[in-house]
Protein backbone atom coordinates (compact mmCIF):
# COMPACT_ATOMS: atom_id res chain seq x y z
CA UNK A 1 0.00 0.00 0.00
CA UNK A 2 1.26 3.35 -0.89
CA UNK A 3 2.08 6.09 1.74
CA UNK A 4 -1.07 7.84 2.89
CA UNK A 5 -3.60 5.99 -0.05
CA UNK A 6 -6.23 6.49 2.85
CA UNK A 7 -6.07 10.25 2.13
CA UNK A 8 -9.01 11.85 -0.59
CA UNK A 9 -6.36 14.49 -1.29
CA UNK A 10 -3.94 11.80 -2.38
CA UNK A 11 -6.15 10.61 -4.63
CA UNK A 12 -7.44 13.79 -5.71
CA UNK A 13 -3.87 15.09 -6.40
CA UNK A 14 -3.29 11.63 -8.48
CA UNK A 15 -6.61 12.07 -10.37
CA UNK A 16 -6.04 15.53 -11.17
CA UNK A 17 -2.38 14.89 -12.57
CA UNK A 18 -3.63 12.35 -14.69
CA UNK A 19 -6.85 14.70 -16.21
CA UNK A 20 -3.73 17.02 -17.00
CA UNK A 21 -2.03 14.87 -18.47
CA UNK A 22 -4.63 13.73 -20.43
CA UNK A 23 -5.78 17.15 -21.71
CA UNK A 24 -2.38 17.45 -22.70
CA UNK A 25 -2.46 14.72 -25.33
CA UNK A 26 -5.82 15.73 -26.50
CA UNK A 27 -4.59 19.43 -27.13
CA UNK A 28 -1.75 17.57 -28.92
CA UNK A 29 -4.29 15.95 -30.71
CA UNK A 30 -6.18 18.75 -31.81
CA UNK A 31 -3.65 20.83 -32.93
CA UNK A 32 -2.49 18.25 -35.24
CA UNK A 33 -5.84 17.54 -36.67
CA UNK A 34 -6.10 21.17 -37.36
CA UNK A 35 -2.81 21.68 -39.36
CA UNK A 36 -3.97 18.72 -40.75
CA UNK A 37 -7.15 19.86 -42.42
CA UNK A 38 -5.58 22.97 -42.86
CA UNK A 39 -3.16 21.63 -45.34
CA UNK A 40 -5.61 19.49 -46.66
CA UNK A 41 -7.89 22.29 -47.63
CA UNK A 42 -5.47 23.97 -48.94
CA UNK A 43 -4.11 21.21 -51.34
CA UNK A 44 -7.36 20.58 -52.32
CA UNK A 45 -8.02 24.36 -53.27
CA UNK A 46 -4.92 24.45 -55.76
CA UNK A 47 -5.70 21.21 -56.96
CA UNK A 48 -8.69 19.80 -56.55
CA UNK A 49 -8.77 17.44 -59.26
CA UNK A 50 -6.38 15.18 -57.21
CA UNK A 51 -8.93 14.55 -54.86
CA UNK A 52 -12.13 14.10 -56.68
CA UNK A 53 -10.83 11.72 -58.99
CA UNK A 54 -9.71 9.86 -56.10
CA UNK A 55 -13.37 9.85 -54.81
CA UNK A 56 -15.09 8.79 -57.77
CA UNK A 57 -12.76 6.10 -58.23
CA UNK A 58 -12.79 4.63 -54.53
CA UNK A 59 -15.80 5.20 -52.82
CA UNK A 60 -17.78 2.69 -54.94
CA UNK A 61 -15.25 0.25 -54.36
CA UNK A 62 -15.32 0.47 -50.73
CA UNK A 63 -18.77 0.51 -50.40
CA UNK A 64 -18.58 -3.57 -51.96
CA UNK A 65 -15.35 -4.68 -49.93
CA UNK A 66 -15.63 -5.92 -46.79
CA UNK A 67 -12.31 -4.15 -45.54
CA UNK A 68 -13.51 -0.77 -44.39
Amino acid sequence: AEYGSNNPTHYYTRFNREVLRINKHVNLLKIMVTKAMKTILQDMAKNPERYFSIYTIRVPVHRHSSIV
